[in-house]
């Protein structure tokens, strides 16, 4: 009977775990390049001796989002959905379907949040005083120089890997690439500029998912109060004989 108890509130508190993953996913809908959580489960020993399963919220839905277009050319996404694009914040480097580009104070290609856009060599992209800035379809960067006429002068090749395998996020957002999955440079990107890719999260489908779970923790909390009766009324027998 106490198995059985464990089991349904085990069960109650996974279903609150997801729903928790669920209103995250819907709290993100509208940010841009927001990739879905997904809830995975793995098996735990406890001290009965017994595996239950324990989920965890450690991966990502690789699944693109919709190609919205902002005609900012300073906007930049990928078409291939195996495709991202390599930062790096100082420390560690993440990825990114979307940059939104800048130069910084101290003349390096970032995107918005100041992590720098590596080139092929894993080196940051300087950019000297220019008149302009244009990235190709292939991620390569030119600039037309202030002091050099009219002349384009290519600086580097944005970094852009194709990833085999699981993405995790990071407690900060960022996303990386899991341990066992593999990165393979992308020598001919598909770059495309004035695009942003949208939240990849499906409204309807995580409510359909949320009421699913609702009716579930519902089920496992009405078990446990049936074992609980059924516990109470053992004992009652117990006591009368």
């Amino acid at each position: 009977m106490d198995k059985s108890i464990y089991l349904a509130m085990n069960g109650a508190q996974q279903a609150l775990t997801a729903q928790k993953v669920h209103m995250n996913n819907l709290a993100n809908v509208n940010v841009k390049g927001f990739k879905a959580d997904v809830l995975y489960a793995k098996a735990q020993m406890h001290a009965d001796n017994n595996q239950y399963p324990v989920s965890q919220a450690v991966h990502i839905s690789n699944k693109a989002g919709v190609l919205e277009q902002t005609n900012n050319p300073r906007d930049i996404a990928l078409s291939e959905p195996e495709q991202w694009y390599v930062l790096n914040d100082g420390v560690n480097s993440s990825l990114s379907r979307n940059v939104n580009w800048q130069v910084s104070a101290n003349g390096e290609l970032t995107d918005s949040t100041g992590k720098v856009l590596l080139n092929r060599n894993d080196a940051a992209i300087s950019v000297p005083a220019h008149k302009s800035i244009d990235i190709s379809q292939d991620g390569r960067v030119t600039i037309i120089p202030t002091d050099g006429g009219n002349e384009a002068v290519e600086l580097g090749q944005l970094k852009v890997v194709s990833v085999e395998g699981q993405i995790s996020k990071g407690v900060d957002g960022s996303l990386f690439a899991s341990d066992g999955a593999v990165m393979t440079l992308v020598h001919s990107p598909s770059v495309l500029v004035g695009y942003q890719e949208a939240s990849n999260v499906s409204t309807m489908g995580t409510m359909t998912q949320m009421m699913e779970l609702n009716r579930y923790f519902e089920n496992q909390m009405s078990m446990m109060t049936d074992f609980k009766e059924a516990a109470s009324q053992a004992t009652k027998l117990l006591d009368i004989s």
